[in-house]
């Protein structure tokens, strides 16, 4: 009895203790990867900081970028005026070390051991690409921590055999606040209900609860576009012409260059010198898919005009003249979404760490993104149809599936998918994970079995 009592006492306090840990470790090390927390900024980083001083609809940025992320940004700057900054890195730290945490439950959830648990969420969490982010201005690890909790509410709510409308408005709430943190979120409502479509079924309960949640998710962005719009309604930069720049790029790339003859992009490359370069450009499939010195080139030549790369003549013109071949052109990388490396912490992080551990950190999480990546996947993907892992399995695919293609049409530079898959990253290593998880536990389990059967 004394002894049950302390097995029970100490399962409790593990329960306890290595989510702790885990947390603390995740945070710690995070920390350590950039221990002045001064965040990286980009060109993008500029905007969210600009609409974060000025909300006034007059603000270009405002046009192409939602409200969320520029109000977590001023209020950081309300919290610490001078270090605003520091403010925003340790609070994306804190929120990737508690999503680590959740990942954790959730391994635990899918009945494997603690170590095995506690294994796979330090791989998440000292993920180098989310590393990177967690201490830049960028609305990426934000929307990210807003995905993944939208997709395990969605998960609960498959669970559940009656339908649960607390969990049902947290995951719509969760899905909204998605689109007005990054529009790639705007129909992403859309693989989540046919997710529970696909696991409990259609009903009439299922058609009413569909409508609510749609009401829901676009709640806030139809009040933020209504008053976009009173405020400005002919801005000079919208997120449809961010679409058009996709278009653009992927002709260029492709050799399509003088389909665009006429429009202002295509009289800037000729101003440039860079015209021939783009007739010269064709599109190289690989496994990789990556840019050709002389695709980056001139892309480059005239990347800091957002209006000339945006370019919407150029793009009607494409539309135009090869209005199918341009949706399969794009589509041609979207294989790249899964099978691109990591972005990794710069030379000047981790001070201290001997150059054994961070070749070792390099090369561990490279070869795990190329080749393994795509491998655990298709292997996931298989695994969980077989042995009827139905929630997990079309939650987590319709989501990924859903985030690869609009990347990979929203993009016509396939270098940026590195930075924009960050958006899934948790959701697509835990579903990466835990077949393997299952497996290497149910192994484990027949050997010791075996060695049992051989001892008596």
């Amino acid at each position: 009895m004394i002894y049950t009592q302390y097995d029970l006492s100490f399962k409790n306090s593990v329960k306890i203790i290595l989510p702790f840990f885990i947390f603390l470790f995740v945070f710690l090390f995070t920390f350590w990867s950039n221990p002045s927390l001064v965040p990286k900024l980009s060109p993008d980083s500029y905007g969210y900081w600009s609409l974060a001083e000025n909300f006034s609809m007059q603000n270009e940025d405002s046009s192409i970028r939602p409200w969320l992320y520029p109000l977590f940004i001023r209020l950081c700057m309300k919290i610490s005026p001078v270090n605003w900054q520091i403010s925003i890195s340790l609070l994306q730290i804190i929120f990737h070390s508690f999503i680590t945490v959740l990942l954790f439950m959730l391994f635990k959830k899918n009945k494997l051991n603690n170590l095995t648990c506690f294994i796979f969420a330090l791989i998440i969490g000292l993920n180098p690409n989310l590393q990177v982010y967690t201490t830049y201005v960028l609305a990426d690890l934000i929307l990210a921590v807003l995905t993944t909790l939208s997709w395990f509410y969605i998960l609960k709510i498959n669970d559940k055999t009656e339908w649960n409308y607390n969990l049902i408005i947290f995951s719509s709430l969760f899905c909204a606040l998605c689109i007005v943190t990054k529009l790639v979120g705007l129909l992403m409502i859309v693989p989540f209900l046919f997710s529970i479509y696909l696991v409990k079924g259609y009903s009439s309960s299922f058609l009413k609860i569909s409508i609510f949640m749609v009401l829901i998710n676009y709640s806030l962005f139809f009040c933020w576009k209504g008053y976009q719009y009173y405020q400005n309604p002919n801005p000079k930069v919208s997120k449809t012409s961010l679409i058009t720049g996709a278009i653009n790029w992927t002709a260029i790339k492709s050799g399509y260059v003088d389909y665009g003859v006429g429009s202002t992009l295509h009289d800037r490359l000729l101003d440039n010198g860079k015209i021939e370069k783009a007739r010269s450009l064709k599109l190289n499939y690989s496994y990789t898919m990556d840019e050709s010195p002389d695709f980056v080139d001139v892309f480059k030549s005239v990347r800091g005009d957002m209006v000339l790369v945006n370019d919407q003549e150029f793009a009607k013109k494409i539309l135009q003249t090869m209005p199918i071949k341009i949706v399969f052109l794009s589509m041609a990388k979207w294989h790249s979404f899964f099978t691109k490396r990591c972005f990794f912490p710069d030379q000047m992080s981790f001070p201290g760490m001997p150059n054994i551990i961070r070749d070792l950190y390099t090369k561990f999480y490279s070869y795990l993104y190329r080749p393994f990546l795509l491998i655990f996947l298709i292997f996931s993907g298989g695994f969980l149809f077989i042995n009827n892992y139905n929630n997990l399995l079309y939650t987590s695919f319709c989501l990924l599936l859903y985030a690869s293609v609009i990347v990979t049409i929203a993009s016509g530079h396939s270098g940026e998918f590195i930075r924009y898959r960050v958006w899934v990253e948790y959701v697509m290593w835990f579903v990466a994970l835990v077949p393997i998880g299952i497996i290497i536990e149910t192994t484990l389990e027949k050997f010791y079995q075996s060695k049992k059967i051989s001892y008596y």
